[in-house]
């Protein structure tokens, strides 16, 4: 991205984490080096992505564990930790009507589901300013359901409750060794933070691959009316594993709709010739986000960037790797599709295609990192996840990524970027687009240079 745009969005990208000092001339030699020792296998001559297999969807079986289990009704007055409490039985489902809420319900339990009666409704008391979270799922949970709850960020009287800098999310899933969750046909709205806030959020943080937050089903939930700050509405970040985001529609939000992350510092960090580089473990992988559809998403009323246009993506991989994007609509947004590389690492093995875009601000699909210098020719850069600030960000790797069969639709953007923009260090991609030409098809580049071929 250009440095001279204001208020850029919340970016940090995923790969491998590997770091080696080297000039620009040395890189071309160096990168088949590094695809054989460090990229699961992938032969240094791999142009494109394969489609990930369906063995990495998550497991939703699990969920018919709860038929035929008899409801408890959180009553009016209770709470639905007291209600949980009383539960006997291995399997536990809550319905909920009417609730007010003094502080984060904290789902400590596993085996349990949480349902909403129609026309429920959830919000937080008039008297609380400052929340957590709606609902969050912490350390080793296993087979937790959140459906059918209408979370709500207004007060009773219908104003808007104004969260301050304390981070909200309607449902946060936190922590290690979390695993089987789905949050299946919620409606989060009107939360509205000037910093941080999410509609739906899972951050990984364990330090392995068992300790990841795995077989999560985000599915079916409508998400409208949210007001994120720096942050995004629908989030995996960190050490996530076998994931979907399917089915979703995202409306009148300003901020990123829908974003896959890596390199935060989410997971631990890790030393690389005296450098400190994001975890190999700390990026959100294996994942689908298919179907999905995003309407209206501007940060023009954003303060976070000084509430004017900012190059931020509807659905952005912010540094995740082996996706699969395809079959999302975007209309009236920023930029519609967004693959970047914003930390010390690089997004790789990602395909995106059949996806629709109309009425970009800027364009329909932004590509590369968007610093003009990448992280190991210049080893002045610092990489560390927990100290670097937008500013000084967008020195990674997009690597491997099959762009094809997209319908593009925007004509002619206000701020006319170009239908599809082509930033830095492009290695060895497959974009099938009209308007996109060959750059080094023979994949052996240096420093900042892009690789793409049009064909597969």
């Amino acid at each position: 991205m250009k440095p001279t745009l204001i208020g850029f969005t919340k970016w940090v990208f995923l790969s491998a984490t590997f770091s080696f000092t080297a000039s620009a001339a040395d890189i071309g030699v160096l990168m088949p080096v590094y695809s054989l020792l460090f990229d699961e296998g992938v032969v240094a001559d791999k142009w494109g992505a394969d489609l990930i297999s369906e063995s990495h969807r998550p497991d939703i079986s699990w969920i018919g564990n709860f038929n035929g289990v008899t409801p408890l009704l959180v009553a009016e007055g209770s709470s639905i930790e007291a209600t949980l409490a009383s539960c006997a039985s291995e399997y536990c489902v809550l319905s909920i009507g009417q609730l007010q809420l003094s502080d984060t319900v904290y789902l400590d339990r596993p085996k349990t589901k949480l349902q909403g009666l129609a026309g429920n409704r959830i919000t937080y008391l008039d008297s609380v300013d400052e929340v957590g979270a709606f609902v969050e799922i912490g350390d080793n949970m296993q087979e937790i359901v959140i459906q059918g709850l209408n979370l709500d960020g207004h007060f009773l009287d219908g104003q808007v409750h104004e969260y301050g800098n304390t981070p909200v999310f309607g449902i946060l899933i936190e922590g290690q060794d979390i695993d089987k969750i789905s949050v299946t046909g919620n409606q989060v709205h009107h939360i509205n933070s000037d910093d941080n806030a999410h509609a739906i959020a899972a951050y990984g943080t364990g330090a392995s691959e068992a300790a990841a937050i795995t077989n999560l089903s985000i599915k079916g939930n409508q998400v409208f009316d949210m007001r994120t700050g720096s942050s995004e509405s629908l989030v995996v970040n960190g050490n996530v594993n076998n994931w979907e985001i399917v089915q979703n529609a995202v409306s009148r939000v300003n901020n990123i709709a829908i974003d896959a992350i890596g390199g935060e510092g989410t997971a631990p960090t890790q030393i690389s010739n005296g450098r400190t580089l994001p975890g190999p473990l700390d990026v959100a992988r294996f994942g689908f986000i298919q179907n999905n559809t995003v309407v209206d998403m501007t940060t023009l009323d954003n303060p976070a960037y000084n509430s004017q246009h900012s190059w931020a993506g509807a659905i952005y991989v912010d540094g995740a790797r082996n996706l699969l994007i395809s079959g999302n609509t975007v209309s009236n947004a920023e930029w519609a599709y967004d693959i970047g590389a914003e930390n010390c690492l690089r997004s790789r093995h990602i395909v995106l295609e059949n996806n629709t875009a109309a009425g970009s601000y800027y364009g329909d699909l932004l590509l590369g990192g968007y610093a003009p210098t990448g992280y190991p020719e210049d080893i002045s850069i610092g990489c560390d996840p927990l100290s670097s600030v937008d500013d000084d960000e967008g020195h990674g790797y997009v690597e491997n990524v099959t762009v094809k069969n997209n319908q593009f639709n925007t004509d002619t953007p206000v701020d006319d970027q170009g239908r599809i923009n082509l930033q830095f260090r492009i290695r060895q991609s497959i974009i099938t687009q009209s308007g996109v030409s060959e750059d080094h098809p023979n994949g052996l580049v240096s420093g900042d240079e892009n690789s793409i071929r049009v064909a597969e």
